[in-house]
């Protein structure tokens, strides 16, 4: 539909003009596949995948060093997070 629509119009733009893919946020139901997506779209654009399991982070503290130790350029999927 739509959304793939527009994310597939994202993905084509940031490989062509060869920067980083605007910030997206995927949010549903345990099983919808978002993990999965997120890695799909680093396997398209050819950048790392980087997946951290928010059991994994206890502190503010210890996200903000994960973001900060990123590669350039990464699809970071922060996995888990259950409100």
């Amino acid at each position: 539909g739509e959304v793939r629509e527009r994310l597939a119009r994202a993905v084509a733009a940031t490989k062509r003009r060869g920067s980083q893919l605007p910030a997206y946020l995927f949010s549903g139901e345990p099983g919808l596949g978002k993990s999965a997506l997120a890695e799909a779209i680093a396997g398209e654009l050819g950048v790392p995948f980087v997946r951290l399991f928010a059991t994994a982070v206890n502190t503010p503290e210890r996200l903000v060093r994960e973001l900060r130790a990123l590669p350039e350029g990464a699809v970071f999927c922060l996995d888990e997070l259950h409100t």
